[in-house]
């Protein structure tokens, strides 16, 4: 958790340069990734359409060392249930990433985003994810 949560200071202690012509090459490997990130989810449960939802987000990837990397993302997701009001909400998700071997990478992620309210202290959610990926 920790490693996560320094990937997410260091990403944002980085300030993003005002445009990329001010950035020559060298610079840009050590500036890292910055991305945007989309997805569409729809879900159905028994044949049934339950809703969709639409994720935008603006995210930065970097190194950390040579076997750790870590990424930061933030964005809204506009959550349309089947028959309901579309809502907005706010999201923000931190991960990294340690290769242990040559063939086994960990993974880790933790999402905050809101949940129909302002008050973060009550309507704030939090996911994880945690895994192994193993290539041969």
């Amino acid at each position: 958790m920790k490693l996560i949560i320094a990937g997410a200071i260091a990403a944002l202690s980085l300030g993003a340069p005002a445009s990329a012509e001010i950035i020559g090459p060298a610079e840009a490997d050590a500036a890292g990734n910055f991305y945007v990130y989309t997805e569409v989810e729809s879900d159905w449960a028994l044949g049934e359409y339950e809703g969709t939802s639409t994720t935008a987000r603006v995210g930065y990837e970097g190194d950390l060392s040579e076997t750790v990397g870590a990424y930061i993302e933030v964005g809204p997701s506009f959550i349309n249930p089947d028959g309901e009001d579309l809502t907005t909400e706010l999201g923000l998700e931190v991960g990294a990433e340690v290769a242990v071997t040559e063939n086994l990478t960990a993974y880790a992620e933790v999402e905050l985003f809101t949940n129909g309210g302002s008050d973060l202290g009550e309507d704030l959610d939090v996911g994880t994810k945690a895994g192994l990926t193993y290539s041969f």
